[in-house]
């Protein structure tokens, strides 16, 4: 490992205050944005040469805060910049990829970024920031007690989570998306679940994991640092596995231990409120902590772990002035990089593929370490044994033939086939029978099948053209037919229809056309207002009717049911008006009796006697639609 101060004003020698490198692989150089005191956001590019040291190359400068930069956090997946400000904002940026040319004109850096949202929320500076592991959402801490969540896709808060007592000075996210863990100067670390809205556990005091030899052994004590804390940050991490939960500014007192001892703690998610392991710190106060995003593989010949984990977590502790490196194998550290800076050290970052280490200073300046491949261990791979199970069990699954999936899908296929076909919107329309008429009409053509319809000289139409035989699976389609108004004498050449002598209908057909030519003086019925609205009067024909009108009659009366019967009187002509045969009658005007008698409609009314009429039995024979 080899560790260099690059002599550069990174921020115009103003402190320094975030560094974040982007997580995204990137095999010619590594992306690096920092934001200082001086308002702006710097974009770099990092080089490691040979003999371990890093080149510099600044490639943007982005302008938008008007105060103090806190700090800056790339994405997930490194397609957008968080930065948080001393203007309680939050500004996203995108790299620009298009060639359309800016409002305010173009600039010498290399890239261009520009802002994609802005997130406003918080009353005071925001200090820290971290995206969920997925980069929908991110949780932000203000020094206004609050920490917010926030709905990236939408650019609103989600939540507030306004359970603190004091600044809110370092957030983390867990990489399994489960918990978010704050840490404020209220001495308190809480852990809540994803949605922000239910605290799962607070920490501010308990038992230390101590030998029994200690004087502190079996007795409570504070786990964190007061309101006293000279740093503006306590800046939190998770281990990449989303085990442990790392926390800086640990501090040590008890009225029977004089001497204050200033650690970091390290809890695991199966016990928060007591930590599992204790990293000393004698002399100064730790600040921040990142976590390599690899992981290694542990030591055959070291000590046992200092944690029961299979596998190495490598953390980097910041002190005021130092840099301290630990892993879970053993208690004291393997490096530690001793007042590299003037004064305190404020932020962390790490490469994605931990070969460089890079930590801020207030001095204005930045201290890079880098790493020899394999120099840190042998990356650790786990075994197919220890992945997480799937939500899909498909373990006991048995592959399929290709010959069985092919059969399979020609059954499907026929199945398909042979499903009954619905009519469509048009044949629904032409039919509007009701489904009684439709099975009685099939009824009736098994038995009458011998008879046949009279000839007709007209030529027959879409709807009565025969349709292709149906399958045998299908049911048979009822047939369509005509709605059209009834003529004089229809009546009685459909009833003479179904003889077997066609002949005998034809001849009775034409003598009652020429008898209803013949009687001019015949009147249907005459709905005339008189003075009073509801007054109808019918007026009868005087004429007596022909015998095959008289013959009609005497059918219908026969042939309804009693129940089905109505009375129709002169004396009471309301009765009549319920009559669906009145939609075919209008009102005869004066002077158009004759006009109106040429009319398509038939005669129920002879000579002022009184008539049955079945509504439901002559729709039937008519077909008429009600």
């Amino acid at each position: 490992m080899k560790c260099t101060i690059p002599e550069i004003s990174w921020h115009n020698r103003d402190p320094v205050l975030s560094v974040d490198i982007q997580p995204s692989e990137n095999e010619e150089f590594y992306r690096l944005a920092s934001g200082g005191y001086d308002c702006h956001i710097l974009i770099w590019y990092l080089k490691i040469q040979q003999n371990g040291a890093v080149n510099q190359e600044m490639v943007s400068d982005l302008s938008r805060h008007q105060r103090a930069v806190n700090v800056v956090r790339w994405s997930p997946s490194g397609q957008y910049l968080a930065s948080g400000d001393d203007d309680a904002n939050i500004i996203i940026w995108t790299l620009k990829t298009d060639n359309i040319p800016l409002l305010e004109g173009e600039t010498s850096d290399k890239e261009t970024w520009l802002v994609h949202k802005i997130l406003r929320g918080h009353k005071e500076d925001v200090y820290d920031i971290c995206w969920s592991s997925n980069g929908m959402k991110l949780i932000s801490g203000s020094i206004d007690n609050t920490a917010i969540l926030w709905d990236f896709t939408k650019g609103s808060n989600e939540c507030i989570l306004s359970d603190h007592k004091g600044f809110v000075q370092g957030v983390t996210w867990d990489p399994k998306g489960q918990y978010i863990a704050t840490l404020s100067s209220d001495r308190v670390c809480r852990i809540f679940d994803n949605s922000g809205k239910r605290v799962v556990s607070r920490t501010h005091k308990g038992i230390l994991p101590l030998p029994e030899s200690h004087v502190l052994y079996n007795k409570e004590v504070k786990y964190f640092h007061d309101d006293t804390f000279k740093s503006y940050f306590r800046r939190l991490s998770f281990s990449p596995d989303g085990n442990l939960l790392i926390t800086p500014s640990g501090c040590i007192e008890h009225e029977e231990y004089k001497a204050v001892r200033h650690t970091t703690l390290i809890f695991t998610l199966d016990c928060l409120t007591q930590p599992a392991a204790i990293l000393p710190s004698p002399k100064q106060v730790t600040i921040a902590v990142r976590c390599c995003p690899m992981i290694f593989e542990l030591h055959s010949d070291g000590t046992n772990p200092l944690i029961t984990l299979p596998y190495r977590v490598v953390i980097a502790v910041a002190t005021d002035t130092d840099v301290i490196l630990y892993d879970t194998q053993q208690r004291t550290p393997f490096a530690h990089f001793q007042k590299i800076h003037y004064t305190r050290i404020t932020d962390l970052t790490w490469s994605p593929d931990g070969l460089l280490l890079i930590a801020s200073s207030t001095d204005g300046y930045c201290t890079m370490v880098a790493f020899e491949p394999g120099e840190l261990g042998v990356q650790y791979v786990k075994e197919e044994s220890e992945t997480e199970e799937s939500v899909l069990d498909i373990s006991g699954c048995e592959e399929i033939d290709k010959n069985n999936s092919i059969s399979s899908k020609n059954k499907e296929k026929d199945q398909v086939d042979t499903k009954l076909k619905k009519p469509n919107i048009l044949e629904k329309w032409t039919v509007r029978k009701p489904k009684i008429d439709l099975i009685e009409e099939n009824e009736n053509k098994k038995d009458d099948s011998s008879i046949k319809p009279p000839p007709t000289n007209e030529e027959p139409t879409d709807i009565d053209r025969k349709t292709p035989e149906l399958k045998k699976n299908d049911p048979p389609k009822p047939t369509l037919k005509r709605i059209a108004p009834i003529k004089i004498g229809e009546i009685e050449h459909k009833k003479k229809a179904n003889t077997s002598d066609v002949e005998k209908v034809q001849k009775v057909q034409d003598d009652v056309i020429t008898e209803n030519q013949v009687e001019n003086k015949e009147e249907i019925v005459d709905l005339t207002n008189d003075d009073s609205v509801n007054s109808v009067e019918m007026k009868q024909n005087r004429s007596t009717p022909s015998k095959i009108n008289k013959e009609n009659n005497k059918e219908q009366q026969s042939n309804t049911p009693p129940s089905k019967k109505r009375k129709v009187d002169k004396k009471n002509p309301k009765d009549i008006t319920n009559s669906p045969l009145l939609r075919f009658f209008q009102p005869i005007k004066p002077g158009n009796e004759k006009s109106a008698l040429n009319k398509s409609v038939s005669k129920h009314s002879v000579n002022n006697k009184v008539i049955e009429i079945s509504d439901d039995e002559c729709c039937k024979k008519n077909n008429w639609e009600i």
